[in-house]
């Protein structure tokens, strides 16, 4: 087990950000994630790791009230990888790799449905691609949406998420930013979806 905090972190900081990467069995590795992690972190450490040929198998993460994020990831390291202890969680996290370029997103369907107080709940299933979920997670992290949970699964079918989003400082999504979220979502699925005029 190999614990690493932010630099930056206090040793009295709760809310610091702490990484611990875990084996689980053969070449698979649990890499757990708490505290302060600025937006975009998600997407940032999943294109970084990509770039490592570090693919996520499943993950769920969910940011607390008081802003502190718990979350899990299972990895597996590709072919030719570097072993998944060489690899800097927290920095990946916190400040991404500038190497790491996003790939096309293809969808196979999503749904984008309201829940209680303004949030969306959206759901994707689409081609698995090392580099998918962290392209995703970035487009997601944005001025105008912030992903406050997420659960992801892929296997050799695709793969599948789960997100919980909403406006920064947790507030309802505009009827604007879901209209260009929809708009977006449309123009990654294959073939395009046709929806009845607004």
């Amino acid at each position: 087990m190999h614990t690493v905090r932010g630099p930056s972190a206090a040793a009295t900081d709760l809310q610091a950000p702490t990484v611990r990467l875990e084996e689980t069995s053969g070449l698979i590795s649990r890499v757990l994630l708490t505290g302060s992690f600025p937006a975009g972190w998600a997407g940032r450490l999943a294109l970084g790791l990509s770039l490592e040929q570090v693919t996520i198998l499943r993950g769920c993460a969910c940011r607390a009230h008081g802003g502190g994020w718990s979350a899990y990831f299972d990895l597996h390291a590709l072919a030719g990888a570097p072993a998944l202890r060489s690899n800097d969680y927290c920095a990946l996290a916190l400040h991404g790799n500038p190497d790491a370029a996003p790939v096309a997103i293809e969808l196979e369907s999503y749904s984008l449905v309201p829940t209680i107080g303004g949030w969306l709940q959206l759901g994707v299933r689409g081609h698995n691609c090392v580099g998918f979920l962290g392209n995703l997670l970035d487009h997601l992290a944005g001025p105008a949406l912030s992903a406050e949970e997420m659960s992801i699964e892929t296997d050799v079918r695709g793969a599948e998420g789960r997100f919980h989003v909403c406006a920064p400082q947790r507030q309802a999504v505009s009827l604007e930013t879901r209209r260009s979220l929809e708009t977006l979502l449309d123009l990654w699925v294959r073939p395009p979806q046709t929806r009845p005029p607004r």
